[in-house]
């Protein structure tokens, strides 16, 4: 889990600034790795290469879209489901400041999905590898 302090301007001109948790499960990120050629982190350091905005762009929306959420108070869970904690994040201009930071510095991208990462105890390449894996 990783919790970002983001600041923005609300649509009365104001300045914000809110702390939003994010979270993959091992789950879900085997599946977001398996869906890109040479793992989710191979995928997006070759779209930045080659300049593909459009693509860096449409992952790391759904990427900040299915991680976003809250730490339940127990610490048991990590909720996803409310929707006051994903709406303030994408109603607000909160999602559109973060995706500009990691546009602007894709070394970001990285440190921020090895920060989803890393309640996982193995890599996400590590999971997606296993030979058990490899034989489906």
């Amino acid at each position: 889990m990783i919790t970002k302090t983001i600041k923005y301007v609300d649509f009365d001109g104001k300045e914000q600034e809110d702390s939003f948790q994010f979270n993959l499960t091992a789950a879900e990120i085997i599946r977001m790795d398996a869906s890109h050629e040479g793992g989710l982190i191979a995928a997006m350091e070759k779209m930045m290469a080659t300049s593909n905005v459009e693509k860096v762009y449409s992952i790391l929306e759904k990427l900040l879209i299915d991680s976003v959420g809250c730490k339940s108070p127990d610490g048991k869970r990590f909720i996803k489901s409310d929707p006051d904690t994903v709406a303030l994040f994408t109603e607000s201009n909160a999602m559109s400041e973060l995706i500009i930071e990691f546009l602007q510095t894709p070394d970001k991208i990285v440190e921020f999905v090895k920060g989803l990462t890393s309640s996982v105890s193995q890599s996400p390449q590590a999971i997606s590898n296993h030979p058990t894996l490899q034989k489906v």
